[in-house]
């Protein structure tokens, strides 16, 4: 004999707080929350001065306090300059001021808040090998190696060669590339040192403190190694390291990748995605591109606008949005468009994987007046919805726009909005997409559902210090947002912000879980076959929305299941003379004309058997199929109650339902054991 509360009703009460949470969890999730502020170092570079192009060898220019600079003032925090390794996250940056110039690393431990920073012999040298004047272009880029725990810093390149600059400076030092020895990554504290990094011995060694290797394959290889410009690093599923660059220039350029090999300690050949000197192979014009190849949810893809040698167009710089992938692991093949027709590479024509012409939205024709330079992005989600992001000026007209051009993962064609506020940077973390920047110099966030133009913020530091400008890296769930703060001169503050995104449920629920049963009295299961295609004729039992004005017949001891999904037990009659159906809070639309109506989407602990009292018992059948509350099944209202659908005061409804309905199921339950008994 069982004593204390009924083993029935802990069930139902396990079951409900399940259902409880979930319905919570659907109905909102907390915002995002700043975790940590770490300073890296108050002496990060910065070009404090005035864009020069020209009269840049004056000595007032040279000897001035500030650095004046070509292109932008950005030189750190930027490019690929931020990382997170196990538990480390891994920083580049040049110390400033003007006459100092050091490429340096940090590496933050997260668990102990400790930083160990490495400085490299090697100094920003400025436009052209011009040191006094900054150049925004010549980043440093950081990746890690999972597989042997190496790090690759990839700085200071825009273009060079043998012949650039024209004075020949740079002719043996016009590619620039360290590695570590095995291990480096995760050493202690006090062993993270320049030591652990390879010299160079070749001929072309600048001497005992050397750390710059003229290339990757260990060859001096001026053809391949020349002229590069933009190092990214980026994983891909299976942990190897990807590096890409863009060589040529900015009207006659090409993406160049590679794949790192750690049992080779080397990188493999480059890959070219599109080919230089496209005039010479059909076209009618050379052409270059701006973006970015990522490796996004086990795709390498590459999204760019393309910059043609035609001067006579109405695009004064940039035009298009160019977007492919590839299915291989480090892209070295099957490369296709965006509706998944194979294209091959190197791409000569750069019309076969054109999206959309941003171009378009304003009215001008007239030479040289369409500027879409900035504010340009692309990313991909989890489930595959693809966006493209740009800014739109019409010079002749004065009109601006910015344009958001997006595809759901479900969707075979481009959606273009006008209706978005504009940024200059996408990342993506699951289904959801995101916009990360700085207003008023502080961090905020903007989030939307993947495949939709929803954006809406859900963070923002409304106080704190002010920033100037930062890079973003998102791991597994976090923000790391790498700053520099708003200060004055050539040396100013740097800070690392971990904040945590709380990323909202996947739209999609996940199945439902599957509480653990407590024992209690079933009737002792039959072995049954197969269900044929066709219903094998047994009573079908009531559904619980399909009241029947008649007592409901004595259950079979064990229905023979069919077809169709398991359906809900029938209620137990109650003591009254007449049985009645226990009460539904949600009205049936019409009464069905048949008992096989599609089952109510509840919590069942149907992959794990129910204990039987019997020694000899075996595990219930599981059905075939179990509906997905998320799929349309035809009951809309259904779906609505356990949190699928959006109409307001469907939780407490869907709860009332669910406890009667569980009730009910419960009182079913004891009621066959009963009978199963009897006979």
């Amino acid at each position: 004999m069982h004593h204390g509360p009924p083993r029935h009703s802990r069930h139902t009460l396990k079951t409900l707080s399940l259902i409880i949470g979930s319905l919570s969890t659907s109905i909102g999730f907390a915002a995002p929350t700043l975790e940590q502020e770490i300073k890296i170092t108050d002496i990060g570079l910065h070009f404090d001065g005035t864009k020069r192009t020209s009269n840049r060898n004056d000595p007032e220019v040279i000897n001035d306090e500030a650095y004046h600079y070509y292109f932008g003032s950005r030189i750190t925090p930027h490019g690929d300059s931020i990382k997170k390794h196990k538990h480390f996250v891994f920083m580049t940056w040049y110390r400033g001021g003007k006459t100092d110039r050091h490429v340096m690393l940090s590496r933050y431990n997260t668990q102990t808040g400790s930083i160990a920073t490495i400085e490299f012999p090697h100094r920003h040298t400025g436009y052209q090998n011009q040191w006094w004047i900054g150049e925004s272009h010549n980043t440093i880029a950081v990746g890690i190696s999972p597989i042997d725990d190496t790090i690759h810093l990839l700085y200071d390149m825009h273009a060079y060669s043998q012949n650039k600059p024209s004075d020949g400076s740079l002719a043996d030092d016009y590619f620039r590339y360290s590695y570590s020895l095995p291990g480096a990554a995760v050493v202690e504290d006090d062993e993270f040192t320049l030591d652990q990094f390879v010299k160079d011995v070749s001929r072309v060694s600048e001497g005992e403190n050397d750390y710059k290797h003229l290339s990757l394959t260990g060859r001096i290889d001026h053809a391949n190694f020349s002229g590069l410009t933009y190092p990214t690093f980026f994983l891909n599923t299976d942990g190897t390291l990807l590096m890409s660059m863009r060589e040529g220039g900015n009207n006659n350029g090409a993406y160049k990748f590679s794949r790192y090999e750690p049992d080779q300690k080397k990188w493999t050949d480059f890959y070219q995605f599109n080919t230089l000197n496209a005039k010479s192979f059909g076209e009618r014009f050379n052409w270059g591109l701006y973006g970015s190849m990522k490796y996004l949810n086990g795709k390498l893809g590459i999204g760019y606008q393309r910059r043609s040698a035609n001067n006579n167009d109405k695009y004064l710089y940039q035009n298009g949005f160019y977007y492919a992938y590839s299915d291989h692991p480090d892209g070295a093949e099957q490369w296709r468009t965006h509706d998944d027709m194979p294209i091959d590479i190197p791409l000569i024509d750069s019309d076969e994987i054109k999206i959309y012409e941003p171009g378009n939205l304003v009215p001008t024709t007239a030479k040289n007046q369409v500027y879409i330079v900035g504010g340009f992005d692309w990313t991909t989600t989890a489930r595959g919805d693809v966006h493209f992001i740009g800014k739109v000026r019409d010079t002749e007209n004065d009109i601006r726009v910015n344009v958001h051009t997006y595809k759901p993962a479900d969707s075979s064609a481009f959606i273009t909005s006008t209706n978005f506020s504009g940024a200059d940077e996408l990342y993506t973390s699951g289904d959801y997409v995101y916009i990360i920047g700085l207003k008023n110099g502080r961090p905020y966030i903007e989030q939307a559902l993947g495949g939709t133009n929803d954006f809406t913020q859900i963070y923002a530091q409304s106080g704190g210090r002010q920033f100037r400008h930062g890079n973003v890296y998102i791991h597994e769930g976090k923000l790391y947002y790498y700053l520099m703060e708003k200060r004055s001169g050539s040396a100013q503050p740097v800070y690392l912000q971990i904040i945590d995104l709380d990323l909202p449920p996947a739209p999609t629920p996940a199945p439902t879980p599957t509480p653990v049963p407590t024992p209690m009295p079933t009737p002792e299961p039959t072995p049954v076959p197969t269900p044929e295609p066709t219903p094998v004729s047994t009573p079908e039992p009531t559904p619980v929305s399909t009241p029947e004005p008649t007592p409901v017949p004595t259950p079979e001891p064990t229905p023979v299941p069919t077809q169709e999904p398991t359906p809900v037990p029938t209620p137990e009659p109650t003591p009254e003379p007449t049985p009645t159906p226990a009460p539904t809070p949600v009205p049936a639309p019409t009464p069905a004309p048949s008992p096989t109506l599609a089952p109510i989407p509840i919590p069942t602990p149907e992959p794990t058997p129910v204990v039987s009292p019997s020694p000899t018992a075996t595990p219930l059948p599981t059905p075939e199929s179990t509906p997905n509350p998320s799929e349309p099944d035809g009951n809309d209202q259904n779906n609505s109650l356990l949190g699928g659908g959006s109409s307001s005061g469907g939780g407490s409804t869907s709860l009332f339902f669910l406890i009667a309905l569980m009730s009910a199921m419960t009182a079913r339950l004891k009621k066959s054991g009963k009978t199963a008994e009897e006979n």
